[in-house]
């Protein structure tokens, strides 16, 4: 087979190399080389080793056919997916130059431009290099002018009322994938230049989170939000300023408002979107006390339990929820009080008793740390045989679904307490020695926090650029006479 893929490159080339004069064979055969290396990692290390990737950018900046054109860069957007030594290959000054001016030319058909951004998303897609080349280039700046000028036009056509999207509309298309590449461009590897940047459109897309109450519009806004923001202490502090944080959780009590008591099959995807927003949650308020405060004042401890509660969650969503609980109760008071007085310990212990998986039973042995031992809760507080009123007891009854007795979940919440400072430290008389195990502890959940959020977040960018590319691919290959 891979003998196969590289003969039939080499004819490919051959073909193009011959048939200058021929832009409709040019095209078919670059369409076939594009559906080669979007199919196979071997293509495309045959493609740059035959001097193909080359061969094809001097095409796609020299022809004078358009056809011809949109087809090149289809073919190095599918041979550089994925490929950091093709993307190594046409990271040149040159080549971003060529797409600036392909992006800023008003004579160019739409189709070009759409093809134009795709080629840029993937070069720069986990690209440092190609990162800062799009923000040198200019690229980037278009694509954020772009995505305000599409946008308003959207908006005059009322495509972000309602839960009612045209996924087929031509500026809709091009919208979504101007978005996705505006994403990949602060993302994995952080870009701070870039996120900086990116910050001037963040008041364009709360309105339309305000708006649209369509997936496929909230997902790639909120991710956009996420990414610009995270680990970003100055843009974080702007999305407050903006009334970013209160933006995010209106959206989030309104999407968990429409989620049935019961959680029903029919609510699962109201429950996946809400759950990405609490990632979004998460880059806002990450080591930020300000942005913390301010959630606090939003209520988003209650609403987090709220969705955690939620049936047809997996172990993963629920981890998630965790984290967010963490990122919000960390070195905030007011959060801390929030998830105890709305039952929080209990559904916690409940889901610790429940799910037997170590990365969740760490955050939320964290979560218990923060909330319980390092906020000097009285004795009272975790003792089962503590009395409990009974509109406290209706309260948890009400937050806690399927948790009859409080009491028997403080009961375990005990044994796990007494569990956890037996592994920690042992006797209490050797404060040192507990006090550097309980930095370690936290140091190490800190970390896979972070890492969780980092992971979600990129996950969630490339699977809007592996749609993206499936969207193109079928474009091009729709035409009869284009086929392989």
């Amino acid at each position: 087979m891979e003998i196969g893929v590289k003969t039939d490159l080499k004819l490919l080339l051959e073909c193009l190399k011959c048939q200058l004069d021929n832009p409709k064979a040019q095209k078919e055969a670059l369409v076939t080389v594009a559906s080669i290396c979007a199919d196979s990692d071997k293509g495309k290390e045959a493609l740059l080793d035959f001097g193909g990737l080359q061969f094809i950018r001097d095409l796609v900046t020299s022809t004078k056919h358009q056809d011809v054109k949109q087809a090149a860069m289809y073919a190095l957007a599918c041979a550089v997916d994925a490929n950091i030594f093709c993307q190594k290959q046409l990271s040149s000054v040159a080549l971003f130059q060529f797409l600036h001016d392909e992006l800023v030319n008003r004579t160019s058909v739409l189709e070009l431009k759409k093809m134009a951004i795709y080629l840029t998303s993937c070069l720069v897609s986990n690209n440092n290099d190609c990162q800062m080349l799009v923000r040198k280039s200019g690229c980037l700046q278009v694509l954020l002018e772009s995505f305000k000028q599409s946008s308003e036009t959207l908006e005059k056509k009322g495509m972000f009322d309602g839960d009612h999207i045209d996924k087929t509309d031509e500026e809709f298309t091009v919208w979504s994938s101007t978005l996705l590449t505006i994403c990949v461009s602060v993302n994995n590897p952080q870009n701070g230049e870039n996120q900086r940047l990116c910050m001037s459109v963040i008041p364009v897309a709360l309105k339309i989170l305000t708006k649209s109450d369509s997936a496929s519009v909230i997902r790639p806004i909120s991710s956009l939000i996420g990414l610009t923001v995270s680990n970003n202490a100055p843009n974080q502090e702007r999305l407050r300023l903006v009334g970013g944080l209160k933006c995010i959780m209106l959206r989030l009590e309104k999407l968990i408002t429409s989620i049935s008591q019961q959680c029903t099959a029919d609510d699962v995807d109201s429950i996946a979107l809400a759950i990405h927003l609490s990632g979004t949650l998460n880059s806002c308020i990450a080591d930020n006390s300000s942005n913390k405060e301010c959630v606090a004042e939003l209520g988003a401890v209650k609403v987090l339990l709220t969705l955690l509660c939620c049936d047809f969650l997996d172990v993963k969503h629920r981890l998630q929820l965790i984290v967010s609980l963490v990122h919000c109760t960390d070195s905030c008071v007011e959060s801390q009080l929030q998830l105890l007085d709305n039952g929080g310990l209990a559904v916690i212990v409940k889901y610790m008793s429940e799910i037997q998986d170590d990365e969740f039973i760490k955050a939320a042995t964290y979560l218990l740390r923060i909330c319980v031992q390092e906020n000097g809760m009285p004795k009272d507080t975790i003792n089962p045989s503590a009395k409990i009123s009974e509109e406290k007891e209706n309260q948890i009854s009400a937050n806690n679904g399927q948790l009859s007795q409080f009491g028997d979940c403080l009961t375990k919440l005990t044994l796990i307490l007494e569990k956890m400072n037996a592994v920690n430290g042992g006797s209490h008389s050797d404060s040192d020695a507990d006090a550097d195990n309980g930095k370690s502890t936290k140091d190490e959940t800190a970390t896979v926090t972070v890492e969780k959020r980092s992971e979600e977040e990129v996950i969630n960018a490339d699977k809007m650029h592996r749609e993206n590319r499936e969207v193109h691919y079928i474009h091009q290959t729709s035409d009869p006479e284009t086929k392989r």
